[in-house]
């Protein structure tokens, strides 16, 4: 995958969490519980492995030190 921002070859990999990975639009007291407000989007699917949580494939920029991950 290229980089959208800076043209260059990008590395796939994961970003792992063991209660599920999301995007929040403010920071939360506790991440895995839907408390507070805001707008939040649930990254990983619904798949669990037993020793490694949940996880979201990503690409990673070495030159510009962005992460890009496809919403599901």
């Amino acid at each position: 995958m290229k980089c959208p921002y800076c043209g260059s070859g990008m590395s796939k990999g994961f970003i792992q969490c063991r209660d599920g990975v999301y995007w929040n639009e403010t920071i939360r007291p506790l991440v895995a519980l839907p408390l507070g407000g805001g707008k939040r989007i649930r990254l990983s699917d619904d798949s669990f492995e037993m020793f490694g949580g949940h996880a979201v494939e990503a690409h990673y920029c070495e030159d510009c030190k962005k992460i890009v991950i496809d919403v599901k």
